[in-house]
């Protein structure tokens, strides 16, 4: 059973979105992580997950709007949780719940633009790309200024040129179609590969390589 430590008695109206946040993400919720997307729709209507803050949270920001949206919302939510607590280990998050315990700002301002991303998001497996990313940034694993790249370009990348990176990333982009040079243009504004010149037997031809950013996403997501 999932137990959420802190119970805030504050009305909905009143909550502080990004504090709500923090505190879901830090909370005892282990057992998300033994969620699939398929058990998502029974788990969203149970009675004891509706007590959880970042729930909570859901329900009010799609407050009037359609009953999908609310639906849809929510699910990138549990999506989101999920995989996080899935790609965590226990002495991060210890080390974040005592930080965040400790230091009101502690995450705050990468808890505001990852909510934002992630509510405006409208591809519900961005979500798991959004938690291996956080899930990163708690282990130390690069910079605040990384992060903050990195899930910028989650909100702006298409999820089906993910497979084109791997490709590029394992060398394997040679005979594309006119779909996966899109694709590759995509990726190359993005700023995730950039075009180089190579040479194999004396003829120079044009390729395509992991940027410093690109390389570093995928050793996140891949």
């Amino acid at each position: 059973m999932c137990k959420n430590k802190r119970q805030n008695k504050k009305p909905l109206g009143n909550m502080d979105i990004v504090n709500s946040f923090r505190e879901s993400i830090s909370a005892d919720l282990d057992c998300l992580s033994d969620f699939s997307e398929s058990m998502i729709d029974l788990f969203i209507s149970n009675p004891i997950v509706q007590a959880i803050p970042i729930i909570n949270l859901g329900r009010a920001l799609c407050k009037g709007v359609q009953s999908f949206s609310s639906y849809f919302q929510q699910k990138k939510l549990i999506m989101f949780l999920s995989a996080l607590r899935a790609c965590e280990d226990t002495k991060s998050v210890e080390k974040m719940r005592t930080k965040i315990l400790n230091n009101p700002k502690y995450l705050y301002k990468e808890s505001e633009l990852l909510l934002a991303i992630l509510y405006k998001a409208v591809e519900a497996n961005k979500s798991i790309l959004l938690a291996k990313i956080f899930a990163a940034l708690i282990k130390d694993s690069f910079t605040e200024e990384i992060y903050f790249e990195l899930v910028l370009i989650v909100d702006q990348i298409f999820l089906s040129d993910i497979d084109m990176l791997k490709k590029v990333q394992e060398e394997k982009n040679d005979d594309i179609t006119l779909i996966e040079i899109s694709s590759l243009n995509r990726l190359e504004s993005n700023g995730l590969i950039y075009q180089c010149t190579l040479n194999a037997n004396r003829s120079t031809y044009a390729d395509y390589a992991l940027s410093d950013i690109g390389e570093k996403l995928c050793s996140i997501i891949l």
